[in-house]
C-alpha cells in the first residue's frame, strides 16, 4: 500500500480552492511490460481540481483496459467523464459541490478500482 499526500491550490479572482489528497491504491508498482500494464492495478499519481471548480483531472497509471472509458464516482456519486487515457480521465464536478472530504473512486472496465480521499476547503481570499 502506498500512500501520497499534495496540496493542489486553484484560484479565480478573489475566490480558492484549496485541496488536500491523500492517495491508497489497490496496486503498488508501475509495470514495464505492456501485458503487465493491462493486469497492473490503477495506480493515481495527483488529483487537480480547476480554478473555477468544475473539473476533475486525475493523473495515474493504468486508467484503461481494453478501450473502456473508467467510471469515476465522488462520494458514491457517479461523475460524467469527459476525457480518458491510460495516464489521464477528466470528470465533470457538481455544481453543487460544497467544502468537506470525499471519497473519489476510479474504476476501470475490469472493476480494479483506485480510491483516495479528497478534501476542499473553499473560501474567498482576503486581500490586505
Amino acid at each position: 500500500m502506498r500512500t501520497r499526500t499534495m496540496m493542489i491550490v486553484g484560484g479565480a479572482g478573489s475566490v480558492f480552492a484549496v485541496v488536500a489528497v491523500l492517495v491508497w491504491t489497490m496496486g503498488l508498482a508501475a509495470p514495464v511490460g505492456a501485458e503487465e500494464q493491462a493486469a497492473a492495478a490503477p495506480l493515481i499519481a495527483s488529483a487537480k481540481v480547476s480554478a473555477d471548480l468544475t473539473t476533475l483531472t486525475v493523473e495515474g497509471l493504468n486508467f484503461v483496459t481494453d478501450s473502456a472509458v473508467p467510471s469515476v464516482s465522488l462520494a458514491l456519486t457517479s461523475l460524467p467523464v469527459t476525457a480518458s487515457s491510460a495516464t489521464s480521465v477528466t470528470a465533470t464536478l457538481p455544481s453543487s459541490l460544497e467544502a468537506g472530504t470525499y471519497l473519489l473512486l476510479l474504476t476501470r472496465g475490469d472493476q480494479e478500482t483506485a480510491a483516495f480521499y479528497v478534501t476542499v476547503d473553499i473560501g474567498v481570499a482576503v486581500w490586505q
